[in-house]
């Protein structure tokens, strides 16, 4: 397969495997100069960066994907995958970096964005024993992320995300996601109303 239709069915099948899911990918050369921005991608950055240019990966973003890869000395060795946490003023998203071999060689860099951010303010259950941590893993239980995605947001470990989930079931006196859910946005409200 030539590179020109290896990198055509790369996109082809990365179209297909996520056109479901919010996930946005980019396929960039070494160089870090676009081999391909589907439309949903450049319109999520747009959105994320608050601008009409479309055209492009954000020189902000390009920047962060600079400083964070690692390009080997020796060109001939594989250069490892990262990952990194975004902030843009129109949300914040995970970025992952994999690098990968088109035929002839030549290697490229398949970009994944992941929105992440919280959906609900929980910011004032610190008064009632949460932590700043537990906080932030409570605003992801609205949109109703699985322990995994909730682990990779937060870069922390399954386990922990676990963990947190026991502490504040402890604390809020519930069981289960959806009852901790219940009695946090319960506990919230009262916060309000005595306020």
């Amino acid at each position: 397969m030539g590179g020109i239709h290896q990198l055509q069915w790369i996109v082809t099948y990365f179209s297909k495997l996520i056109e479901t899911e919010e996930v946005y990918f980019a396929l960039l050369n070494v160089h870090l100069e676009v081999l391909h921005l589907p439309k949903r991608t450049a319109y999520f950055l747009q959105k994320h960066y608050n601008t009409n240019d479309i055209g492009g990966i954000p020189e902000d973003l390009l920047k962060t994907i600079q400083r964070e890869r690692h390009v080997p000395e020796d060109s001939a060795s594989p250069m490892p995958t990262f990952s990194f946490k975004q902030y843009p003023p129109g949300g914040h998203f995970l970025c992952r970096g994999f690098p990968i071999t088109l035929n002839g060689g030549k290697n490229a860099i398949l970009l994944k964005l992941i929105p992440y951010g919280p959906t609900e303010d929980f910011s004032h259950l610190t008064g009632i024993g949460l932590t700043p941590r537990e906080v932030e893993l409570l605003s992801f239980l609205p949109l109703g992320y699985p322990n995994s995605a909730i682990a990779m947001a937060m870069d922390i470990s399954d386990n922990g995300v676990k963990k947190h989930l026991n502490s504040i079931a402890a604390k809020l006196n519930a069981k289960g996601r959806t009852e901790i859910l219940y009695k946090a946005m319960l506990k919230k409200r009262e916060i309000f109303a005595l306020a």
